[in-house]
């Protein structure tokens, strides 16, 4: 004899139901049983996914605010990196080439030493000498020149202004703190040392430095030392290289001072066996310091300039100091930004290990209610099988009359 389809259906099974994670134990229901629980366990498991979802979601949000907050940082610390090349830029000449406060230093100190030899010279009689050491002091003018406007840039601090109209020196921004409203300012200060000759709006003279020790370019070198002075007729005040009508051209050790009164100004100088003479208004910027050309060779003369090599110093020495200080600042700044870095780090995993945390709770949520659920299964299991016991020891009785087995020949 055999079972019969609707005996059997009625028996436990022992197979697992699918892949479902609630359902990973052996069952002891009959299939009827199993295919309601089957039903249920799917049930729990979409309703368990998708609370872990949601913790998900709550979580990724948190995170996106890390991530502007990361981003945010990053970007400021990029404006702080600018400003913090600037100032290195500015105060370690030696590290980023040759320029920055410690050769505009240097360059002074050397126009100081030139002045008392100039002056030994003149004391002397000895025109000679004289003219060595304007041209050394010119030398070292148009090296101060170069070192502050070396590179042309928005982040330099000491040359290259921004407008050379009024010298406008550049400045930098840069946020202090996090958490910090607005930003803070680094103030640049232009430590080259540049003139102008007004004689009207448009026609100036305007000069170009060159360091006749170390120029290779032959046409500046015809000029002599430290530089020249050149005639615009059409003069671009912001951008003097952008000017045009360039005219007559004159090499500062050509020039004789004829006389200076506050900014009015009046120079010579020989073409062929005609003196020439320049008159106009004299406008200046950043230290101040002008070359050899704009003072008498005389007591009064060397006093003016040992008036502005002071005032020069002076003024390199504020700036340094001023930029020293900023540069501390910005350090700190960026000491605190990393910092701030670090801590979003260490919430990023923090929340990572509290979202595990969040679904192991939901999983063990659902795991416990599924739990309840197949004892439910089970108890009604266990009492279908008492029943089929009972019946089946009733239709053995019964024997071949039994209609609920075949007779298998």
């Amino acid at each position: 004899m055999a079972i019969s389809p609707l005996m059997s259906s009625l028996m436990p099974m022992s197979s697992r139901i699918g892949p479902n994670a609630l359902t990973a134990r052996p069952s002891t229901l009959n299939p009827f049983a199993e295919a309601g629980m089957g039903h249920q366990a799917a049930r729990l498991y979409t309703e368990m996914e998708g609370e872990k979802e949601k913790v998900a979601l709550e979580y990724q949000a948190q995170a996106k605010a890390l991530d502007l907050d990361e981003k945010r940082i990053f970007r400021v610390m990029k404006d702080l990196a600018t400003a913090k090349t600037g100032l290195e830029k500015a105060l370690k000449g030696k590290k980023y080439g040759p320029h920055g406060i410690e050769t505009v230093e240097k360059s002074i100190e050397e126009m100081r030493t030139a002045l008392g030899n100039m002056e030994e010279a003149h004391k002397g009689g000895n025109q000679s000498d004289l003219a060595y050491y304007k041209s050394k002091y010119d030398n070292a003018l148009a090296r101060l020149n170069d070192a502050a406007n070396d590179y042309n840039s928005s982040n330099n601090l000491i040359g290259s202004p921004r407008d050379w109209a009024v010298w406008a020196p550049n400045s930098l921004e840069y946020r202090a703190r996090p958490n910090a409203r607005s930003d803070s300012t680094i103030s640049g200060q232009f430590l080259g040392s540049d003139f102008r000759i007004e004689l009207d709006a448009k026609t100036v003279w305007s000069p170009s430095y060159y360091d006749a020790t170390t120029s290779t370019d032959v046409s500046q070198g015809t000029y002599g030392s430290g530089g020249n002075l050149t005639l615009y007729k059409d003069y671009n005040p912001h951008q003097p290289h952008a000017s045009g009508g360039k005219d007559k051209t004159v090499a500062f050790k050509d020039l004789t001072l004829e006389e200076r009164s506050g900014d009015q100004i009046t120079l010579s100088y020989k073409d062929g066996d005609e003196t020439v003479k320049i008159t106009g208004t004299l406008k200046q910027g950043g230290l101040g310091v002008g070359p050899s050309c704009l003072y008498t060779m005389d007591e009064k003369g060397f006093e003016a300039m040992r008036s502005d090599l002071s005032s020069a110093g002076f003024k390199v020495f504020a700036a340094k100091t001023a930029f020293e200080g900023d540069l501390r600042a910005l350090t700190k700044a960026e000491k605190r930004f990393s910092e701030s870095l670090k801590d979003i780090a260490k919430e990023r995993q923090k929340l990572a290990s509290l979202e595990y945390l969040d679904k192991q709770d939901v999983e063990k949520e659902y795991r416990r209610q599924f739990d309840v659920m197949q004892q439910q299964y089970d108890v009604m299991t266990q009492a279908q099988q008492a029943y089929v016991q009972v019946f089946q020891s009733t239709m053995v009785s019964m024997g071949k009359k039994n209609p609920f087995f075949d007779i298998m020949g």
